[in-house]
C-alpha cells in the first residue's frame, strides 16, 4: 500500500475586541484578546485612523509586525506612543497561524488621547476622580527586567496619613515599599502658552527611606516624555 502524510495546522481564531488602557496625552496601551488561540499564534495590531500598524518599539509604522501574545506584553500590553493630543484612535487586531494564514481583523476599540491642561493655577488634592490622568511608569533595565511599581492612590495611615483629606499617592498603602521598586509618578501634560510668568511647581511630600541607599528625583520633559531633565 502507498501512504501519504499531511502536515496540517488549524486556522487561527478571529480576535475579539482589544482593551485600551492607560490612555494618556500621546500614548495608549493596547492589550490583546487572544480569542483562545495557541501560544504560537502571531498577531498584528492595526490603527484605523492612521492606517498604520503598531511596531515593536511602540511607534506606528506602515508595515505589519507579527508577534505572539507574549511578545506583545501579555496582560501588560504594548504602549503605542507618538500619538497626537486630543485625537481619537481605533485599534483592531488580526491573527495568523503557523502556516502564516491570516484571519480577518477583529472588532475595533477606540479611545481619545487627553488634552493638555491649560487653565491655571492647577491644584489637586487627590480626593476626587480628577487626577485620573496621573499615571505611573515602571522603569525596567537589563539588571532589573521586572522591577516593582508600588505607586497607588488611596487612603493610608503610615507616615501620619495625608497632609490634607485622606488620600494621596504613596508607595503601598501599608507597609514598606518593595526592595526592587523602581517607578515614577507622572503628572499630566501642561500647555503654558497662555501664561506670561515662569511656571513654578510646589508640592507637599513625606518620606521614609533606607538611609544612604534609596532616593527620589523630580524631572520634567518638554518633548512629550521622550527625554527628561
Amino acid at each position: 500500500s502507498n501512504y501519504a502524510s499531511f502536515d496540517s495546522t488549524t486556522l487561527a481564531n478571529t480576535l475579539g475586541v482589544p482593551t485600551l488602557t492607560k490612555i494618556y496625552f500621546s500614548a495608549i496601551t493596547v492589550i490583546l484578546d487572544t480569542a483562545g488561540n495557541s501560544t504560537t499564534t502571531q498577531f498584528a495590531i492595526y490603527e484605523s485612523n492612521t492606517a498604520k500598524y503598531a511596531q515593536t518599539d511602540g511607534t506606528l509604522g506602515s508595515l505589519p509586525v507579527w508577534q505572539t501574545y507574549t511578545a506583545w506584553g501579555r496582560l501588560n500590553g504594548i504602549t503605542v506612543t507618538g500619538l497626537n493630543r486630543n485625537t481619537n484612535y481605533s485599534f483592531r487586531v488580526k491573527a495568523r497561524n503557523d502556516n502564516l494564514i491570516e484571519t480577518v481583523f477583529g472588532s475595533s476599540s477606540s479611545a481619545t488621547t487627553l488634552t493638555p491642561i491649560s487653565s491655571f493655577p492647577y491644584y489637586i488634592d487627590f480626593e476626587g476622580t480628577s487626577d485620573s490622568n496621573w499615571v505611573t511608569v515602571t522603569h525596567s533595565s537589563i539588571e532589573k527586567p521586572n522591577p516593582a511599581n508600588d505607586w497607588i492612590r488611596g487612603t493610608f495611615t503610615k507616615l501620619g496619613g495625608a497632609i490634607s483629606g485622606t488620600r494621596a499617592w504613596v508607595t503601598k498603602l501599608a507597609g514598606y515599599y518593595s526592595n526592587d521598586h523602581h517607578a515614577s509618578l507622572v503628572l499630566p501634560e501642561f500647555n503654558f502658552s497662555s501664561i506670561t510668568k515662569v511656571p513654578t511647581i510646589s508640592f507637599r511630600h513625606n518620606l521614609k527611606t533606607e538611609s544612604c541607599v534609596d532616593a527620589g528625583a523630580l524631572e520634567y520633559s518638554t518633548d512629550g516624555g521622550n527625554s527628561w531633565v
